[in-house]
């Protein structure tokens, strides 16, 4: 299994890099993430959007300085073309910035000059969702039979259009499993 690890090979009608980001430990009240001491992260970010993936951003270090607090990266607009989201990228613990894999999207901050995104080190980067289903739980029903549609005749030729309508039927929906967060 492997999982998003690198950025798509930006297009040339594809969208601008984030103008810049920083990174900044945080702490949230209630939450204790699984970052330690001293430990150093690399994160750098993409634009997304309905045509592909940006270049990337400057890269950022970010130094933990008390175990257990959250990494905030400020993602700053790019300055045109249209942005729907981003993707974040972060290497292990010490690791090279050519190690860095995806560990999370965010859509972007509307109205804003800046989106904000809180890693809490609960994705490995590069990590796969994987689908854990039992055939017997569903089955396909059927909700209209098979049907034939003449089409108008062009050109010598009658076409036709042949369709049915069906819907998954789910029995048991806690027999089946969603895992997050697969090496």
């Amino acid at each position: 299994m492997r999982g998003k690890s690198q950025p798509a090979a930006p297009r040339s009608d594809g969208p601008a890099a984030p103008s810049s980001i920083t990174g900044a430990t945080a702490s949230i009240s209630g939450v204790t993430t699984g970052f330690l001491l001293n430990q150093v992260y690399r994160y750098f970010v993409t634009t997304g959007n309905e045509k592909g993936e940006s270049p990337k951003s400057n890269t950022v270090a970010v130094t933990i300085d008390v175990a257990g607090k959250a990494v905030n990266i400020t993602i700053n607009h790019p300055s045109s073309g249209v942005a729907r989201f981003f993707n974040v990228y972060r290497t292990a613990a010490g690791g090279a910035e050519s190690t860095a894999k995806f560990i999370g999207r965010v859509v972007l901050n509307a109205g804003s000059s800046s989106t904000l995104f809180t890693d809490l080190g609960n994705k490995q980067p590069g990590f796969v969702t994987g689908f854990l289903l039992q055939s017997d739980t569903m089955e396909m029903k059927e909700l209209s039979p098979y049907s034939r549609l003449k089409l108008a005749v062009t050109e010598l030729s009658q076409p036709e259009a042949h369709f049915r309508f069906t819907t998954l039927c789910v029995h048991q929906p806690r027999k089946n499993v969603l895992l997050d967060n697969l090496r």
